[in-house]
C-alpha cells in the first residue's frame, strides 16, 4: 500500500481528524512534488490545507530524515517572527503508516526550482536575493538559549563533526569513489576554521526550500529543517552562496559564467555587505572554504540519494539526475579553492 493509499484509509483519517479536531473531513489528498527524499502530501480537509511530511520507506542512513528534530525546530520558532509554517503533532507510532511523520500547515506562494527566477524582472530578482540574505542574518541572530534550543547540538568543533558525518554519509551511500571528492575532503580536512560562531543554522537554505509572497517577493515560509543544529552560521551563507559559481548548464543552473547584472541578481560582494552588515561583522575570513564545503556536503546527500535510487525508495523523479552529481559538484568545489 502506498503512502497515499494509506492515508486515505479510514483508520488513518479518523487518526488524523482526532488529533486535529478542527480538521474536519479530509476531502483530498495529493502528492506535493519538490522534496527529494521525504515525501509531503497535501491534505485538502474542510476547513483548511495542511501536509503530511514524512520518512521516506526503506533503509534509512544514520540520522537522515528524522522528522523528531524537525518538529522540535519548527515548534520552537512558532513564538518567533521567524517565518515558518506552524506545526500540529508528531506521530512515531509506525503502526499508523509505518515511518515517522508530522502535520504542519500548508503555505501558500512561490517556490522556485529554477535560480535564473525566469518567472520574474530583474528588480523582482534582485529584492528576491537581497530578501533571503536577511533573513538567513535573521536567523542567526535568534537566542538559541531563549528558544529552549541550548542542547540542539552537539558540543565541539561545528566544522569537524560535519567534515566527518558527511565524508561517513558518502562512504555509507555505496557510491562509487570520486577522485574529485577525495581532493576536495583532503583539502577542507586540513583547512577546518578556527573561529566558529554557535547558532540555529538551517542546514539546506537555498531558493527551492524557501516560500515567497508571489506579489511582495517577501518570504511567507522556510521549509526543509532536517539538517539544522546548532553550528557555524557562515555554512549556511556558504552553501547558499555557492550557486553563484556553479556554471550555467549545470543541472543547478548557476551564475558562475555569465553576466549575473543582466539577470538583476546581486554581485556576492554585495551580498556579504548586506549579510554582515545586518548582523554587525566587520569582515568574513577563509571565505572559499564555506563556499566549497557547502558543495562538499551537497555532493554527498547526492551520493545518498544515489543511494536511495539503488534501493528503488527515491521520492522525486528527477532523483536519478541528482544521483549522478556527486563528481561535477566535488569539481566545482575543487575549483573554488584552487
Amino acid at each position: 500500500m502506498t503512502l497515499i493509499e494509506s492515508i486515505l484509509s479510514k483508520e488513518v483519517q479518523d487518526y488524523l481528524e482526532e488529533k486535529i479536531p478542527y480538521l474536519g473531513k479530509i476531502d483530498d489528498v495529493q502528492a506535493l512534488s519538490g522534496g527529494r527524499s521525504n515525501p509531503n502530501v497535501l491534505l485538502i480537509a474542510d476547513r483548511g490545507k495542511f501536509v503530511l511530511r514524512a520518512q521516506p520507506s526503506g533503509t534509512l542512513l544514520s540520522k537522515a530524515h528524522d522528522m523528531a528534530r524537525e518538529f522540535k525546530v519548527l515548534s520552537a520558532l512558532k513564538d518567533t517572527s521567524f517565518p515558518i509554517p506552524k506545526v500540529y503533532f508528531l506521530c512515531q507510532d509506525k503502526s499508523i503508516l509505518g515511518v515517522d511523520f508530522y502535520v504542519m500547515d500548508y503555505i501558500e506562494g512561490d517556490i522556485s526550482q529554477s535560480f535564473y527566477l525566469p518567472e520574474l524582472n530583474n528588480a523582482q530578482r534582485r529584492s528576491t536575493y537581497i530578501h533571503m540574505v536577511e533573513v538567513l542574518a535573521d536567523l542567526h541572530e535568534l537566542d538559541t538559549n531563549k528558544l529552549g534550543l541550548t542542547n540542539y547540538g552537539r558540543e565541539g568543533s561545528y566544522y569537524q563533526r560535519q567534515y566527518h558525518r558527511w565524508q561517513k554519509a558518502f562512504e555509507a551511500s555505496g557510491h562509487p569513489e570520486v577522485d574529485a571528492f577525495t581532493e576536495l575532503s583532503n583539502w577542507l580536512g586540513t583547512h577546518l576554521p578556527e573561529k566558529e560562531d554557535r547558532v540555529l543554522v538551517h542546514g539546506d537554505y537555498r531558493l527551492d526550500n524557501i516560500v515567497f509572497n508571489p506579489d511582495t517577493r517577501e518570504i511567507n515560509a522556510v521549509l526543509d529543517w532536517e539538517l539544522s543544529t546548532l553550528g557555524d552560521s557562515l555554512s549556511d551563507l556558504g552553501y547558499l552562496l555557492g550557486i553563484l559559481d556553479a556554471p550555467k548548464d549545470f543541472i543547478f543552473s548557476g551564475f558562475g559564467n555569465v553576466d549575473r547584472s543582466s539577470f538583476g541578481i546581486p554581485e556576492e560582494y554585495e551580498l556579504l555587505e548586506i549579510y554582515c552588515e545586518r548582523r554587525g561583522i566587520e569582515s568574513i575570513e577563509n571565505w572559499p572554504f564555506y563556499k566549497s564545503f557547502g558543495f562538499f556536503r551537497l555532493a554527498s546527500i547526492c551520493a545518498g540519494i544515489h543511494g536511495r535510487v539503488a534501493q528503488g525508495n527515491a521520492v522525486d523523479p528527477q532523483s536519478a539526475v541528482f544521483a549522478k552529481m556527486v563528481k561535477p559538484l566535488c569539481e566545482i568545489g575543487c575549483a573554488i579553492i584552487i
